[in-house]
């Protein structure tokens, strides 16, 4: 099924109602001039959601590091694994112990939730989706129905400007407040009661119950206890696992209520900087090394004739006079820009390869990873599992 076009045209959600209904299988491209989303379909079931421009906030390393699940140490050894193994984020940090298979699935659904939140509020854009054979990991990633998704879109759509407008912005901060008085007794909760898994004992099943005879439910509860006067919004919405536009309507009902009110200050969201220093480090060493390359092959270049002519008598000669050393400097021009033009391939190859390992899957084009004008040397061409950089060859 060929399906392209631009979403003034065919908006997102009538685009997952189509695929939805013909119970496609492939990848849904929808992009924007700053971001371009990746949505993978299973029969026409969502199974996947990410964002193809690097986005720090949904990234899934970033997101359990914004939850507290993991430390900054531990995903930048992940980050370090992905670049030789080209493994997934999640599969190493499952490996190395550092996440069970149930924060993994949590917090791939979680990344669902969000990435399709903000898709489904882009109004300009292209659309394409190709179809393909998908492979995903069943036992963590939950399949969700597209009616149940566009359900849950067109529902969030339609609040998220009045709790947008309650909230006033992610970042910030709110303490909780005694209950009303003849309203609901106060809730004694402290961080135990939101551990990763959120399982209740049995004493705290009672508990959860007496809650919700008071009018508040396990996601209010949940989202309460961390209304700590320090925590941003935006932490809150990682940690409790509930996604921006749910924790969001918890606190505005909560404001509602008087259980909650807004500190003054801002919260900076706590991500370390130091990772995202991490995480960019292959390609600023990259940037470094060539630079260092470059330098060091133009040393060589004037060197080298130097070396290899310099004791010869006529060496002044070879030079001022090309013509006395047959094919000298023709010889050299030509081998100097073959090098210039493998330079240039390795430099790309190194891109392309960056941009796999930071998005799981080859570039689209060249256009924003190469240097300069390096793009129009070259024919790019990118597959599931490899790509072929083949030079564009000037006529003669």
């Amino acid at each position: 099924m060929a399906l392209k076009g631009t979403l003034k045209d065919f908006a997102v959600a009538d685009i997952f109602q189509l695929i939805g209904q013909q119970q496609k299988s492939g990848s849904l491209y929808v992009r924007t001039t700053e971001k371009e989303a990746h949505i993978v379909f299973d029969q026409g079931k969502v199974v996947l959601a990410t964002f193809r421009k690097s986005d720090e906030d949904f990234l899934l390393g970033t997101m359990l590091l914004r939850a507290g699940v993991i430390s900054a140490e531990q995903l930048a050894r992940a980050i370090e694994n992905q670049k030789v193994t080209l493994r997934s984020i999640g599969d190493i940090l499952k490996s190395d112990g550092a996440i069970n298979a149930r924060t993994l699935s949590e917090f791939v659904n979680l990344q669902l939730k969000e990435i399709l939140f903000r898709i489904f509020q882009w109004k300009e854009g292209f659309y394409e989706f190709v179809a393909e054979q998908i492979q995903y990991n069943r036992a963590i990633i939950k399949p969700q129905a597209a009616e149940a998704v566009l359900m849950d879109g067109f529902r969030m759509l339609d609040e998220w400007p009045s709790v947008l407008e309650r909230i006033g912005t992610l970042e910030a901060v709110f303490r909780p407040l005694e209950a009303p008085a003849g309203s609901e007794a106060t809730l004694e909760t402290t961080d135990e009661d939101v551990e990763p898994s959120f399982d209740l004992t049995d004493d705290e099943s009672d508990g959860a119950d007496k809650v919700k005879e008071r009018g508040l439910s396990e996601e209010d509860r949940k989202v309460l206890a961390m209304l700590d006067g320090h925590r941003s919004l935006q932490e809150v919405i990682y940690t409790s696992r509930l996604g921006t536009f749910e924790a969001s309507r918890v606190v505005a009902e909560l404001l509602s209520r008087g259980r909650v009110a807004k500190v003054d200050q801002l919260a900076q969201t706590r991500i370390d900087t130091h990772l995202l220093r991490t995480r960019s480090k292959g390609t600023k060493e990259w940037l470094e090394s060539s630079v260092r390359l470059l330098l060091f092959v133009f040393a060589l270049a004037l060197v080298l004739p130097i070396l290899a002519f310099g004791i010869r008598s006529d060496w002044s000669a070879r030079y001022a006079l090309p013509e006395k050393a047959p094919g000298g400097l023709l010889e050299e021009r030509a081998s100097f820009d073959e090098l210039a033009r493998a330079m240039e391939r390795n430099r790309l190859g190194e891109s392309i390869s960056v941009q796999y390992v930071e998005h799981g899957r080859f570039p689209m084009t060249l256009e924003g990873i190469a240097p300069g004008d390096f793009a129009s040397h070259w024919n790019y061409t990118p597959f599931s599992d490899h790509y072929v950089l083949t030079e564009k060859r000037l006529a003669p």
